[in-house]
């Protein structure tokens, strides 16, 4: 339910990340503007409209991760949700770890929830490897505070995450602020291979009398 006016840039952003014909697309965000929404509600969307059935939400660390997995699942059973598609069928149900695998209509999902820059080895249920990543915030001014920290952060996205990623269908979503002018967000803004939008934020500065 919306009942305040909706800025332009949120559906801007939300088509930009249902778009299946950019299987990369990195949003650099400042804080506060709803981006993390914007991701939740794009998961649901690809589990409804999309034939990907492994999504991957990954945060900084796998306790940030865990609540956003845990309100994609509060809205796919809210009671909107539920009288147009109806309950979910659940076969895994791991709420304190992020781990979920229901049938929603005809359709096996399975949700999970993961950390940057943990191991990725085996991440794989029932022979299918995730096919679509959402990457919400996983730096900050700790895992890239210099070159060592962001070069480890880059080898293992590039490395271990990318091949544990389905090799013949997959999408890329990464969302987040530019913490450091060093950063693989703004890497990937910069990128050609990478659909990419830059928000800055607007202060006003206010006199007092």
């Amino acid at each position: 339910e919306i009942d305040l006016p909706v800025p332009e840039f949120h559906p801007e952003i939300f088509s930009l990340m249902v778009d299946t014909t950019s299987d990369k697309f990195a949003c650099a965000v400042p804080r506060d503007h709803a981006k993390t929404t914007l991701a939740k509600l794009t998961a649901v969307w690809y589990m409804l409209f999309s034939d990907f059935r492994f999504i991957l939400y990954m945060s900084n660390t796998v306790t940030i991760a865990v609540p956003s997995v845990n309100d994609i699942i509060g809205f796919l059973e809210c009671d909107n949700f539920r009288a147009v598609y109806g309950e979910l069928t659940w076969y895994t149900r791991q709420d304190g770890k992020g781990i979920y695998k229901f049938m929603v209509g005809k359709k096996l999902v399975i949700l999970r929830a993961h950390g940057a820059g943990m191991q990725v080895r085996g991440i794989n249920i029932d022979n299918q490897r995730p096919q679509l990543l959402i990457c919400d915030d996983i730096e900050d001014a700790v895992n890239i505070a210099t070159p060592e920290l962001f070069m480890k952060l880059k080898r293992w996205f590039y490395g271990p995450l990318k091949k544990a990623m389905d090799k013949f269908n997959h999408k890329i979503i990464h969302i987040g602020n530019l913490v450091e002018n060093r950063c693989l967000i703004a890497e990937y803004c910069k990128s050609k291979y990478w659909t990419s939008r830059i928000y800055v934020g607007l202060l006003s500065k206010c006199k007092l009398v």
